[in-house]
């Protein structure tokens, strides 16, 4: 599956920053958006892991990440796959930004300055590893 990752982009930022959804729902919806999925479930299921799941910033990991690690699950082919692609999501995101925890990243949330970032970031390496895998 090759996502348009311009599209993608757009739909995550959207999500995200025009309607104040958390990193992990603005990530999935975003992507979910330009794949098809449903849009109600989609909310729901990354719901919690907001905040670095359940708000717990410091402990849990980027909504970004996990929110992007979802769509994997969703739209790749067989468990291998997922995994093997979501390790490689894992590893570049943490080559990125040095952190893969929320309150790393946010300073426990107080500073979300750059979350749409990370989003948008997380979002592209999912585009990049569908087609990489070829999905």
């Amino acid at each position: 599956m090759e996502l348009d990752s311009k599209k993608v982009v757009e739909r995550v930022k959207y999500w995200r920053k025009d309607e104040g959804k958390s990193c992990s729902q603005g990530t999935l919806m975003g992507i979910g958006e330009v794949a098809g999925l449903d849009l109600e479930e989609l909310e729901l299921l990354a719901s919690g892991f907001s905040g670095g799941i359940g708000a717990t910033f410091e402990d849990g990991t980027c909504g970004g990440l996990t929110g992007a690690v979802m769509a994997l699950g969703l739209l790749g082919k067989d468990n291998a796959m997922i995994k093997s692609m979501s390790k490689d999501l894992f590893n570049a995101f943490k080559a990125e930004y040095g952190a893969v925890t929320c309150g790393e990243i946010s300073d426990k949330g107080k500073d979300k300055s750059p979350c749409v970032e990370l989003c948008l970031f997380s979002a592209n390496e999912v585009c990049k590893l569908l087609k990489d895998y070829d999905v």
